[in-house]
């Protein structure tokens, strides 16, 4: 099983909390026709800069000296991910400049998600607007969404192939993985993967846990192997499992902000509990249509 792997990948960069849920729900497309013209091009010249083009992928914007700066040293890699929505939290045009502050939440083709929120400092003209200064920070958000995916061990499984890259492992816990009505009687060896579909921060903390109850702080932890792929962590639990027992069982993922969050936010916050048996699951789903 997959006890004994280490952590891999680079972990993302700090940066501030957000509602993600909330940030997706309220963003709005660029091609959106009631969306000021300048701050279309204001956000559509940030996005190419995140992206690693240069000054001039968007005609009609222009950059101060050093107005970008700040947005080379950020260093994001958001390689096959697509801008999911824009946010505007800020914008205040005056004679002398515009202020505008937003967040682009992006997404790749299994879900997973990673925002930004971005500064620009501009001045339009006749010819298009110049950029005096622009910014941007990752965000992340206090309550990442959880996927889970219980899958029989397999030792004909090359664990070190599958733990790759983020997206094999995904594939095969996905591909994998067995509803528990579908379980073999009696006990067997299992894997269980609890994907954090969010990017987190470097210094966020992410524990995976199995317990007999569903309550934040109970559970056994030294079953669960961290794995983190640039910011993308997955828990992975290995053991005995018997999925059809007469008894409750759980997996816990339980998530801590780090330094993007304000101090008195930083404490585990449980943010995915999956039941592990039959009758686990029934209660679940018993307190879901309460």
């Amino acid at each position: 099983m997959f006890g004994a792997l280490l952590a891999v990948g680079v972990s993302a960069c700090g940066g501030q909390t957000v509602n993600m849920k909330q940030a997706v729900e309220s963003s709005v497309s660029l091609d959106n026709q009631a969306m000021p013209a300048d701050i279309k091009l204001a956000s559509s010249a940030i996005l190419m800069k995140i992206k690693g083009y240069g000054d001039d992928s968007v005609q009609g914007v222009n950059y101060a000296p050093e107005a970008t700066k700040n947005i080379k040293a950020v260093g994001l890699d958001y390689d096959g991910f697509k801008l999911r929505g824009i946010t505007i939290v800020n914008y205040e045009p005056t004679a002398e400049g515009t202020e505008l502050v937003g967040l682009m939440v992006f997404e790749d083709a299994i879900g997973r998600r990673a925002g930004v929120r971005y500064l620009a400092e501009y001045q339009v003209g006749a010819q298009g607007i110049v950029i005096q200064h622009a910014s941007v920070v990752q965000v992340h958000t206090m309550n990442p969404r959880i996927e889970a995916y219980v899958v029989p061990f397999n030792p004909n499984v090359d664990q070190a192939a599958i733990s790759a890259n983020h997206n094999a492992l995904y594939t095969y816990a996905v591909n994998s993985s067995i509803p528990l009505s579908k379980a073999q009687t009696g006990v067997g060896d299992y894997d269980v993967f609890l994907f954090v579909m969010d990017r987190s921060s470097t210094t966020s903390e992410t524990k995976g846990r199995v317990s007999k109850n569903d309550s934040r702080g109970s559970g056994f932890e030294d079953a669960t192997t961290l794995l983190d792929y640039n910011g993308w962590q997955v828990a992975v639990i290995s053991g005995e499992l018997d999925p059809k027992a007469d008894n409750t069982l759980y997996a816990k993922l339980l998530h801590t902000p780090g330094d993007e969050a304000i101090w008195y936010s930083r404490s585990a916050r449980l943010s995915g509990l999956f039941g592990l048996t039959l009758k686990a699951q029934a209660a679940e789903e018993k307190k879901a249509k309460k």
